[in-house]
């Protein structure tokens, strides 16, 4: 895992995603953009190991993306 687009993928996608944690299908989609928000890392490692899906680690929930100069 990489970043958050890959964790949503391992997860089963953004609806699934959704579901698990109570926010809108459209928050999880857009965790591939922003990143997984902060509250929720833990939940998503615990969630992750529960459903045996490997390379979820604090690393990779907090991963964000790269700040580009404008």
């Amino acid at each position: 895992m990489k970043d958050a687009s890959d964790i949503i993928a391992a997860l089963g996608g953004a609806a699934r995603v959704a579901a698990m944690f109570g926010v809108s299908r459209t928050a999880a989609s857009n965790w591939r953009r922003d990143g997984i928000p902060a509250r929720l890392w833990f939940e998503v490692i615990d969630k992750a190991a529960e459903l045996g899906v490997e390379g979820v680690t604090r690393e990779t929930v907090s991963w964000r993306p790269e700040k580009v100069a404008a």
